[in-house]
């Protein structure tokens, strides 16, 4: 998009801003915009027991307005989406330290085993319809265990992990064993997934 599009957008987006907080009063509604670019696009997110959210799932177009009431988990939702990528880009441990602990996050703290879940739905440049999930819990004896892992590409599982033990890999040499690690951050499916391991941790919303 050219420079004088890009205004014209904002200027467009602005307006809208402004009739919708007329409306619903300010400081009650999260713009998001899924950000095309090179790489894909983010079209769904699916959130389960993060937070303040017990289940949840909103689905993404170049404009989508968030609304809600304040304390209804609409930052918590965006905050969903800024994990994954800082999980990819930086690693569990930061993701979860920086935002705390486990308990600052699993939704249901009171009981050992709780854990939440985050699944990202996105369209890459080649036109492939993605999805990738994880899923974390707060087990007795860790702060953390990575319960599964799972990407697909329209509709087919290209990986999946359970507990740390690779079920399923296509494209690449399958790690046997990795443990409390991201799959998607090992040297064999990096090299394998390199545009997915790049569009989750380049996600902005804005």
């Amino acid at each position: 998009m050219t420079e004088s599009g890009d205004l014209e957008r904002n200027k467009a987006v602005e307006l809208a801003m402004k009739k919708i907080e007329e409306q619903f009063g300010k400081g009650r509604i999260i713009p998001l915009q899924s950000k095309r670019g090179r790489i894909g696009t983010l079209t769904k997110v699916y959130v389960s027991n993060y937070k303040s959210i017990r289940s949840g799932s909103i689905n993404l177009t170049d404009l989508t307005v968030f609304v809600g009431m304040n304390g209804s988990g609409k930052s918590n939702m965006l905050d969903a989406i800024t994990f994954l990528s800082d999980v990819v880009l930086h690693g569990l441990d930061f993701a979860i330290n920086s935002r705390g602990d486990m308990q600052s996050i699993v939704r249901n703290t009171q009981r050992l085993g709780s854990y939440f879940s985050i699944k990202l739905f996105f369209v890459l440049d080649d036109g492939v319809k993605y999805s990738y999930k994880l899923k974390v819990k707060r087990p007795k004896y860790r702060e953390y265990q990575i319960v599964e892992e799972v990407l697909t590409a329209n509709s087919k599982i290209k990986f999946r992990a359970v507990d740390g033990t690779v079920n399923s890999f296509q494209g690449g040499i399958a790690p046997k064993n990795i443990g409390n690690n991201l799959l998607l951050a090992v040297p064999a499916s990096s090299e394998a997934y390199t545009k997915v391991k790049d569009f989750i941790s380049g996600m902005r919303l804005y």
